[in-house]
């Protein structure tokens, strides 16, 4: 995996950033997996879980949507599968895309993300 971003890029990051991005978004089916877990349990506990496992879909969910509103499925599965490449993003396109676009899209996505508010720290 190469993690280094060309200094001519406008979605330059950090290779930490992006790596901790990556990794972020990765998670994507554990919580799944966890929210389906959470279904049958109606505690207070449970549905702070919940809450937070939505609000981390849908955070990557409204980034994917931001980045590109055409192709927000398909950034989407890239984001969130491990090994998701460009020649599978175009077997499984309904719509064509160039390997330039598709990269530029990632980087897009992992940009704007960087971009948003992931954590809340809260001081006790």
């Amino acid at each position: 995996m190469r993690t280094t971003v060309s200094r001519k890029n406008p979605y330059q990051m950090d290779r930490h950033t992006f790596l901790f991005l990556y990794h972020y978004c990765l998670q994507w089916p554990e919580k799944l997996e966890r929210l389906q877990e959470l279904e049958e349990d109606h505690t207070p506990a449970a549905d702070d879980e919940r809450k937070g496992i939505g609000m981390y879909m849908g955070r990557i969910r409204s980034t994917a949507e931001e980045c590109s509103p055409i192709y927000a499925k398909i950034i989407l599965q890239a984001v969130t599968t491990e090994g998701f490449t460009f020649e599978r993003a175009r077997a499984e396109s309904p719509m064509p895309i160039r390997s330039e676009v598709y990269h530029n899209l990632l980087r897009r996505f992992y940009w704007l993300l960087s971009q948003k508010k992931l954590f809340t720290i809260v001081k006790s």
